[in-house]
């Protein structure tokens, strides 16, 4: 364990270089070691949060700080990095992991462009069905990747598939780790619930959600297949 927060931690650039000047911050890979008690989950957790203090050139004292601050248990991690969500995202944030507590497999990040609009009855009337290209699918991405962060705190993650016939379904929304889903499904269902709103329904989103990507993929497949005669 010690070696991998050595290489995630230690071996950062900008790390050693605070620590050339201050060889303090070394002894923060012991610390994280013993205060881990051999949960791996807990180390990526930890040092991905030092990492951004690095990066914000936080002093010792403050990393030192921060990992005290955090609660050995995965679920009081969990609860930490809840209520840190800004005020201001809470309703889109409970919506976003309603979906995805939803969701039988990964939810495509495409849902997350018409989060505000799938209850608008003519969101897909309105919409132009023609495919979707892999610039607007990285344009998306590249959109997300900050928001989501902002907005469920790491607790959800975007992934790529390998290879996908559809290019909307190349990115995905999935849980950080199973014991995320299972936090969430056990102890924040109501308060997800209380903060997505009333009216709020994540299984006809999900269908409305998947009626406009078979009719972006038809289109889709329709164009490639006139395009080769």
């Amino acid at each position: 364990m010690q070696k991998s927060i050595h290489e995630r931690l230690v071996e950062n650039q900008q790390f050693k270089k605070m620590a050339t000047a201050d060889v303090r911050y070394y002894d923060l890979v012991p610390r994280i070691s013993k205060r881990a008690q051999g949960v791996w989950l807990w180390v990526y957790l930890v040092v991905r949060d030092l990492l951004r203090d690095r990066r914000d050139s936080e002093p010792y004292e403050q990393l030192v700080a921060r990992l005290k601050s955090y609660p050995r248990e995965l679920a009081a991690y969990y609860q930490v990095m809840m209520n840190r969500i800004d005020a201001i995202h809470k309703r889109e944030s409970a919506q976003i992991m309603l979906l995805a507590l939803a969701s039988p497999v990964h939810m495509s990040l495409f849902v997350l462009k018409h989060l505000s609009r799938w209850k608008d009855p003519d969101l897909i009337s309105t919409t132009p069905q023609t495919p979707i290209d892999n610039e607007e699918v990285e344009a998306l991405y590249q959109q997300w990747l900050p928001r989501l962060q902002n907005r469920c705190r790491d607790l959800l993650q975007i992934g790529k598939l390998g290879y996908v016939r559809h290019t909307g379904c190349r990115y995905h929304v999935d849980f950080l780790h199973r014991t995320v889903r299972d936090f969430l499904f056990s102890k924040y269902q109501t308060t997800l619930r209380h903060h997505a709103s009333e009216d709020f329904d994540e299984a006809f989103v999900q269908a409305r959600a998947s009626i406009f990507m078979l009719e972006i993929a038809a289109v889709q497949t329709y164009t490639r297949s006139s395009s080769r005669h």
